[in-house]
């Protein structure tokens, strides 16, 4: 799949590109529902040079900085040592040769190729083996704060969390965790770029870009909502919780089986605050920024819009929530009569309330069960051409309800809404806001003077992570 916002192209299952962060769209395909399809490989990730935004990026960094410790702690624990794949993992892709694992689909060295990683940073396989105090020494300052050791090994640790949450365990057809990082390459024809290299620039664009973010939030006084403050404590105190049921001796230690040797309690908790403050200060920053129509106008005619498609008309994005019904053993006489009852029910009581339930307790689409059934700001295109049609109906009302047949099975509409703002200009809109944003976020990161002295930086995996051959 190629991202819209920088061309680069990624795993057709991900949800946020490998290279600029953003959210992934498919103005070309249905959103959904989509059919349960088999695992594919990943597409060849590209250096994260040009990341910019931090929005998408700090939002999923958030949630694997609590989910990391409670449930992925362990996955790396699971991945298999040699060449088999563990019983819980996915086999090899049917359209790759037999007998590659994922461990294969690393791209390790060919044989008499010599691999020097681009940065030139100090890594140990077992925590044993780092020196006394270095993680405390002083690596870098990002303006006139110092930067050690413990804080890069939160980031770096943190983007490739961030990596597995973008592609879950497809990400091992191409990088083996077990193996040292600094040996794996992330593209086979550079011999120069590894993955190591790959998590380190990742966790130098995130860390910079959260001081950045905090550093304006603390000269403006900006302050998170008591929702926002909430959640940081409720997800603190449930990684304690996690860390006794499971039978750590102390928090700590459980911070460090995800985040290796340098983590400690203090630390991690002024990492994990400025992470939750600079993604609730980016959201404000973003929606701040305001054109006038005439601006947009400009842009949209400047940028080449309308030769790209988006047609400069009175089109409107939609609210739509849906049941999914799927025919169970190719039975669609059984689904639609199904579809027809759920309907009846609901016309007995026909609230929008009462369809979220109906959705919630009978769809079977994943995408949108647990939000009953509601998929905000719908496109054209966006959706299967019948889903689709009946969305932009030029007579559809909210309130409407109907049932529509794709080749998912038989769909419960209900239209909830039309939005006020034309599909072109609430796109232009926002590509605008992104550059804004995105221009803003760098002009702050390059008055900061940020630096890092590759050569004292030490990284450390977890203990029992990578594994040591002699």
């Amino acid at each position: 799949m190629k991202c819209i916002h920088c061309g680069a192209e990624n795993a057709d299952e991900s949800r946020v590109c490998i290279q600029c962060g953003e959210l992934l769209e498919q103005p070309d395909e249905p959103m959904e529902p989509q059919a349960p399809a088999e695992p594919e490989q990943p597409a060849e990730p590209q250096p994260p040079e040009k990341k910019k935004s931090i929005l998408p990026a700090l939002a999923a960094l958030l949630a694997v900085a609590a989910v990391a410790v409670v449930a992925l702690v362990l996955i790396w624990r699971a991945i298999p040592s040699g060449k088999e794949p563990a019983a819980n993992q996915p086999a090899a892709d049917a359209s790759q040769p037999a007998g590659d694992s994922a461990a294969d689909q690393a791209q390790e060295p060919s044989a008499g190729t010599d691999i020097t990683p681009r940065y030139p940073v100090t890594s140990y396989a077992s925590p044993a083996l780092v020196p006394e105090g270095a993680m405390d020494a002083v690596v870098g300052s990002y303006g006139s704060t110092a930067l050690n050791n413990r804080e890069i090994n939160y980031y770096y640790w943190g983007a490739y969390y961030y990596l597995l949450n973008a592609y879950g365990t497809n990400l091992y057809q191409r990088m083996n965790p077990t193996q040292p990082l600094d040996q794996q390459l992330v593209n086979a024809s550079d011999s120069s770029y590894t993955w190591q290299d790959y998590l380190l620039d990742s966790a130098q664009s995130t860390l910079r870009e959260t001081y950045a973010l905090v550093g304006e939030a603390e000269r403006t006084g900006y302050a998170m909502t008591e929702d926002e403050t909430g959640y940081l404590e409720q997800t603190w105190q449930g990684m304690k919780d996690a860390a006794q049921s499971n039978g750590y001796d102390d928090f700590t230690a459980y911070l460090r089986a995800s985040y290796g040797p340098a983590a400690e309690e203090e630390s991690f908790r002024t990492y994990y605050e400025h992470s939750m403050l600079a993604a609730s200060y980016a959201q404000t920053l973003y929606s701040g920024f305001r054109f006038s129509q005439e601006e947009i106008a400009a842009y949209y005619d400047e940028g080449g819009y309308a030769e790209n498609g988006l047609a400069q008309d009175d089109t409107c994005p939609v609210d739509v929530r849906h049941v999914l019904i799927m025919p169970q053993d190719d039975d669609w006489d059984a689904a639609l009569a199904q579809a027809e009852a759920l309907l009846a029910q609901w016309d007995e009581d026909p609230t929008e309330e009462n369809f979220a339930e109906l959705a919630a307790q009978y769809s079977q689409d994943p995408g949108s069960q647990n939000n009953g059934g509601l998929y905000s700001g719908v496109q054209p295109g966006q959706m299967v051409t019948e889903f689709n049609d009946w969305c932009f109906d030029s007579q559809r009302q909210p309130g409407d309800t109907g049932i529509v047949k794709t080749s998912y099975g038989y769909h419960i509409m209900y239209f909830s809404a039309r939005g006020d703002t034309p599909v072109w200009m609430q796109t232009v809109e926002d590509d605008m806001r992104r550059e804004a944003y995105q221009n803003a976020i760098a002009a702050l990161v390059d008055a900061s003077g940020y630096q890092l002295d590759y050569a004292a930086v030490v990284l450390a995996a977890p203990d029992g992570m990578i594994q040591v051959t002699e």
